[in-house]
């Protein structure tokens, strides 16, 4: 039961943003699909090529045309031969990315539909289907779908190229594709949902005590691991959690959270081919979202990046589209998402979710910004086999000296039923600001040790753990273009008081002169907005995330009443609105100034959040600081 709560929480982790810089595109790019799909993807080569991209077009063609076949393996392309092709490609110009547009193939032996005898069979990309080294142990499949094979150029089952695919079975599918890229990068107005993030959990329904601590674990993680800037909510399938709005609305709730455009939007728990999970209650079940729910699909302002941290929803070579393949092909749908195709296991989904971390902490500070298949690239090849460094000369358990250059004093290897108390002790850092430099613990190290404690203890697996990795590189496989810029926000610096006092306000002000030396797209002196149109500067004082505005009790007793119903709903709006006070004016040219109040109960520690918003860019930043009784 641990290992398999550890893995759904460190996925939160999945979440966290990186710098808000727009990469330096440029280099070859292979765009593999089939002879039918090529020209409706000339407006996405003709676009990327304006950025630097050399685009080189591997079309490949059905073994037979004609309907005399029983089964798709008959008429499809061999992934061997896509392989070889790219492989070849990348001697001669070595390749940036890879990406393939075509639905992947059902499963061989598998017929067609009887409807559509060839249509998608000649446009389809085969799946390339590798051998499950510890999986198959929990789900009745010994192979996973992965395009991560396609992308593994030298046979070692890391990637060697960022790499996603559109799974497109028809030309329309396609032109929808690439102008959802394009008014995703160039046209989708810059506003407050490029610092949104929606997390959808599912109930793990092992028994009542194990699943509050799930509950406070959740809490405790994104308390210290979200960036102050980010908004985020907690929408959780218990209704026992204060996190729960009215279950008869829950999938509602889920639908119009996704439907704001939030810039990241995530579910963790259960999930199927084309179904995620049910909110189950003492007098019934309520969905949590379905492939039925598509047609309410209709996402506003940004289009989210959506996670499945689940089985099976990505399962694309199945006769049936999968929910993350037909949500991105929605035209007013989310611009892509990320999904495993395979039964998934807790330990590498948790070890995929702590690189991410890691990836985008390392990135906050870094000047650059990765497109969406560099991100995936890069937390795949750091799924490996972890052993952090431990002082020089120091023994290990087999009495051999380790001779890695010290890092710090040892430390010993974590005690898995101490989990739990780890994550709730993550309240307490968050309190504080948190620490710079040297004096900051690696939070890769921290986290990994507690996820290999865990998994060496309780994972049935936990001699193979290395061959789980393997098979979780395979299993997430990226639905979307892998050139994606990622719509972050820039960040900002301001100045405000190191404290403040209890009702009295706080000025928080910048200035152009101020953001001159920052990084990329900040304002400089004499530098305002294309447009006329003035800036719109909002600074929020905010309780920390683990001090919500109400007393967050976990229910008891179940109700459905229409008064019950009212303050499920109440509950759920209130605990995920930590914002105490608001102060907002304008700006042209990078110089601002807003009183701030300060109405807060009591002393501590708190955060100020300013975001600015143009007609040409968002702005966010936050900082911690302490408010004190005169």
């Amino acid at each position: 039961m641990i290992r398999r709560f550890l893995g759904v929480l460190l996925l939160l982790a999945a979440l966290l943003p990186a710098s808000g810089a727009e990469p330096v595109p440029g280099g070859d790019v292979a765009l593999v699909t089939s002879r039918a799909l090529l020209p409706a993807m000339q407006r996405w080569i003709l676009y990327r090529q304006s950025q630097g991209y050399r685009i080189h077009t591997l079309v490949q063609t059905p073994r037979k045309t004609e309907p005399s076949f029983l089964s798709w393996g008959d008429i499809l392309p061999e992934p061997n031969d896509i392989r070889e092709q790219i492989r070849a490609l990348n001697r001669e110009h070595p390749l940036g990315a890879i990406l393939i547009v075509g639905d992947g193939a059902p499963l061989a032996g598998q017929s067609p539909d009887p409807n559509d005898p060839l249509g998608s069979a000649l446009n389809a990309i085969p799946a390339p289907r590798v051998p499950a080294k510890v999986i198959d142990r929990f789900g009745y499949e010994t192979h996973i779908a992965s395009d991560n094979w396609y992308a593994d150029l030298d046979g070692d089952s890391f990637p060697d190229v960022p790499i996603g695919r559109i799974p497109a079975r028809t030309p329309q599918q396609a032109e929808d594709a690439v102008s959802k890229i394009l008014y995703y990068e160039q046209v989708a107005p810059p506003g407050p949902w490029q610092r949104r993030a929606v997390l959808v959990a599912g109930m793990a329904g092992f028994s009542m005590i194990l699943d509050n601590v799930i509950t406070s674990a959740v809490r405790q993680i994104l308390a210290s691991a979200m960036p102050d800037e980010y908004d985020w909510t907690l929408v959780q399938a218990d209704w026992r959690s204060p996190y729960c709005p009215d279950p008869a609305l829950f999938r509602y709730t889920v639908l119009d959270e996704l439907n704001q455009g939030p810039l990241f939007w995530v579910y963790m728990g259960h999930g199927l081919h084309q179904e995620l999970d049910r909110l189950a209650t003492p007098k019934g079940n309520y969905k949590i979202l379905e492939l039925s729910d598509l047609e309410y699909v209709d996402c506003r302002a940004g289009l989210p990046i959506m996670i499945f941290c689940a089985c099976y929803t990505g399962a694309y070579d199945s006769t049936e589209m999968s929910i993350a393949e037909e949500f991105v092909l929605k035209p007013n749908g989310p611009i892509a998402a990320v999904a495993a195709s395979r039964t998934s296991m807790p330990y590498g989904m948790g070890v995929f979710g702590i690189e991410f971390l890691e990836e985008a902490f390392r990135r906050q500070s870094d000047p650059g910004c990765l497109t969406l298949g560099e991100y995936i690239f890069a937390v795949k090849n750091r799924m490996r086999p972890f052993d952090p460094p431990r002082e020089k000369g120091k023994k290990e358990k087999d009495g051999e000296a380790n001779e890695t250059e010290p890092s710090g004093p040892e430390e010993a290897a974590p005690d898995p039923s101490a989990a739990a108390g780890e994550a709730e002790n993550a309240a307490e850092d968050a309190g504080e600001p948190k620490p710079d430099g040297d004096a900051a613990e690696d939070p890769r190290s921290r986290l990994r040790r507690t996820a290999d404690g865990l998994a060496k203890t309780f994972d049935p697996t936990a001699k193979q753990l290395g061959d789980q990795l393997e098979d979780h590189r395979h299993l997430f496989n990226l639905f979307g273009d892998p050139l994606l810029r990622i719509r972050f926000p820039e960040r900002i610096d301001f100045q405000l008081p190191e404290i403040g006092y209890v009702d009295e306000p706080v000025t928080v002000s910048s200035s152009a002169e101020a953001q001159a030396g920052g990084e990329r797209g900040a304002w400089s002196a004499g530098e305002g907005p294309v447009s006329d149109e003035p800036a719109h500067v909002t600074v929020e004082l905010l309780n920390l995330p683990t001090r919500p505005k109400i007393k967050l009790e976990n229910r008891t007793d179940y109700s459905n009443s229409d008064e019950a119903r009212i303050e499920y709903q109440r509950t759920f709006e209130e605990i995920n609105d930590r914002v105490l006070a608001r102060a907002e004016c304008e700006t042209r040219d990078g110089n601002w100034s807003a009183e701030l109040p300060l109405p807060v109960k009591q002393t501590g520690t708190y955060i100020v959040r300013v975001m600015i918003t143009s007609p040409e860019k968002t702005q966010a930043g936050a900082k911690r600081f302490k408010i004190w009784m005169k």
